[in-house]
This record gives C-alpha cells, sequence and structure tokens, in this order.
C-alpha cells in the first residue's frame, strides 16, 4: 500500500524497508529502537529525532504449552539458544534485519507481560478496536 501510493507513511520492518530505501523508492525517516538498526546505519532513531516513547522493537518467540514439564521447557531453550549463537545462522538472520538476542524463558515471559501491559494501555488510552 505504501509503495502504492495508498497510504502516506508506514511504521514496517527493517526487512521490508531497506531494499525499497536503498533503491530510492522509499525514504527511512527513522527507526523504532533504542539505537540505530546495523541494516541502515544512516537512519536516525525516533529519539534522535526529537519524537520520543517510539523505543520499542518487534520480537519474535517460541512458545510451548502451558503444562509443558520445566526440563523440558529448559532443554528446549537450550537448544534453540545454540541454534541462535550458530554464525551462520547469525549472519542469515541478520542479512534480513533480524537482531538475534536470545533468552531464557523467565525473561521471555518478562518480556510478554511488560509488552502486554504497555500495549494494553495504550489501546485502552485510545480506544482502539478491530473493526
Amino acid at each position: 500500500d505504501l509503495l502504492g501510493g495508498q497510504v502516506p507513511a508506514a511504521v514496517i520492518s527493517v526487512m521490508g524497508a531497506k531494499p525499497h530505501a536503498a533503491s530510492g523508492r522509499l525514504r527511512a525517516l527513522a527507526v523504532t529502537g533504542a539505537s540505530r538498526s546495523p541494516q541502515l546505519p544512516d537512519v536516525p532513531t525516533f529519539k534522535e529525532s526529537g519524537v520520543s516513547g517510539m523505543d520499542s522493537l518487534g520480537w519474535f518467540g517460541l512458545l510451548l504449552p502451558a503444562a509443558t514439564p520445566r526440563p523440558i521447557v529448559e532443554k528446549f531453550s537450550a537448544d534453540v539458544n545454540k541454534v541462535l549463537a550458530d554464525p551462520a545462522v547469525r549472519s542469515r538472520m541478520n542479512d534480513m534485519g533480524v537482531i538475534l538476542t536470545g533468552s531464557t524463558p523467565d525473561a521471555f515471559a518478562q518480556t510478554v507481560q511488560t509488552d502486554y501491559a504497555r500495549w494494553g494501555k495504550v489501546i485502552r488510552t485510545h480506544n482502539i478496536r478491530l473493526d
């Protein structure tokens, strides 16, 4: 829609923006993270551009059923973190604009809870509804 002129602006992933910014079809104004993106190092953060409150990054997570025994959760987490540490995986994901961090089950649960509270407040404050 953005490339077709249907909408005047959008917040999109670095992965989606980079090729179009490089070709000149889109102009990247700012990134939402707390620091500049390694894939778009010349693009400032929103904070650098004078806009506060936009220091948020999307994330991907792997989830298991709530009743999964803790030893299985820990083994799964350790195996995933080993894969995320692999240089070939890191390189490929970096090429796609994904910043791999890895985590622990408890730290990820905290991330989910924090974002749920943060975005829930935004939704309630602005009375956002699904159509």
